[in-house]
């Protein structure tokens, strides 16, 4: 047990005792003038808090030992990372992202590790088609690189990347005027095609609708006039609108499908090159947006 006494000025004590673990079990008798205060034993503390409780030496001590941890991880992590690139250079791809990920899984400070993930799944920046497979890889990368970092992307990237908008613009530019002309060479057809549909659609509703208001009248008077002078005529009409509906119908087709054909030609997406076009222009606002990155 330790103890500290306190002198006060009257004759009485007070006794200041550190616990121990059974201090419950064998009570120590106190003298009646003595004023006896249990302090905690911090020991018991460290249970939860390791550092609860340690003096200034032995928490030194811990920080030089996790410093030291540390240190040796970013050391390992750094030897993977070499063989990384080395295998990055000899073209094996595939073993140099297993290599990128096995060194940032040991200490994921490094923010070259992490980008390595990138250009193993962009080709080096030159192939965009797997940029989204490695998003997380990206963002922290940036995150870790800060801004001596993003500089020495920018510097070793940014000529590449800007090189291969201009490639992507002009391969663009021409794909779009072999789209132009293709759709514009197929217009006059559609148009007259569509024109030429709408013409016995809009002959066949209209029969269909007087046909139909003709047979309506002549059944509402069937019951006016005896015999069958109006209920043949209105049977005959009834029977002409439901003919006059299918044929409108089978000619509402042709429109419709006549007019689809023309809408579709007015879309640059129509066409393969077209589309190759639309997919240079989005790869270019990606790039462009990386670069902004770079520069953030």
């Amino acid at each position: 047990m330790e103890e500290r006494n306190m002198q006060l000025d009257d004759d009485g004590k007070i006794k200041m005792r550190k616990n121990r673990e059974d201090f419950l079990d064998h009570p120590e008798k106190e003298d009646d003038e003595e004023i006896v205060i249990d302090v905690p034993d911090f020991a018991g503390f460290r249970e939860e808090d390791d550092n609860v409780g340690l003096s200034g030496d032995e928490l030194s001590a811990k920080n030089q030992l996790y410093e030291q941890y540390v240190a040796e991880k970013k050391a390992q992590a750094e030897k993977i990372f070499e063989q990384a690139e080395a295998l990055f250079a000899a073209g094996e791809l595939e073993s140099a992202g297993e290599k990128y990920l096995d060194s940032v899984a040991v200490h994921g400070g490094n923010w070259k590790a992490w980008f390595g993930v990138v250009r193993v799944q962009t080709k080096d920046m030159t192939d965009f088609s797997g940029i989204y497979d490695c998003q997380n890889a990206y963002n922290r990368a940036l995150k870790r690189a800060g801004k001596a970092g993003k500089e020495e992307l920018a510097a070793t990237y940014d000529a590449r990347l800007k090189q291969k908008i201009a490639e992507n613009a002009e391969e663009a530019e021409t794909l779009e005027e072999a789209d132009a002309a293709y759709r514009a060479s197929k217009r006059d057809g559609l148009s007259a095609a569509l024109e030429a549909s709408k013409k016995p659609f809009y002959l066949s509703l209209v029969c269909f609708a007087v046909a139909l208001v003709a047979g309506i009248v002549l059944t509402c008077l069937i019951n006016t006039v005896s015999g069958v002078q109006i209920l043949i005529p209105a049977m005959i009409l009834d029977a002409a609108a439901a003919v006059a509906l299918v044929v409108s119908l089978v000619f509402f087709r042709n429109f419709h499908f006549a007019r689809l054909a023309y809408k579709k030609n007015e879309s640059s997406l129509s066409t393969e090159e077209g589309r190759a076009a639309a997919e240079l222009r989005s790869e270019n606002e990606l790039i462009q947006s990386i670069i902004d990155d770079f520069h953030a």
